[in-house]
């Protein structure tokens, strides 16, 4: 006999015994509820209307961020088709 087989009808397998596990498996069922709980429950999480988002001002850091990353994204798009162009068929 080993190690992991249940010995004799006893309950018990490798480590803990039947009842053990049972409430181990219990307590991190009910860990898991009360954190999905407190998600639910927590303002702004979905639970209501969001406020609406003032959009930034043009010269502040947030828009020149977004343009900068508008050109940057733009310039990744655009950086293969050259290469592609000069590749043999």
């Amino acid at each position: 006999m080993t190690a992991s087989t249940d010995r004799a009808g006893s309950g018990e397998t490798a480590g803990r015994p039947a009842p053990v596990r049972l409430l181990f498996a219990g307590a991190t069922v009910l860990v898991a509820l009360a954190l999905a709980l407190l998600v639910l429950a927590t303002p702004g999480s979905g639970a209501g209307k969001p406020a609406p988002a003032e959009p930034p001002a043009v010269g502040s850091a947030d828009a020149g961020f977004a343009r900068d990353m508008a050109v940057h994204h733009q310039q990744a798009v655009d950086c293969p088709i050259p290469s592609r162009q000069k590749a043999p068929p």
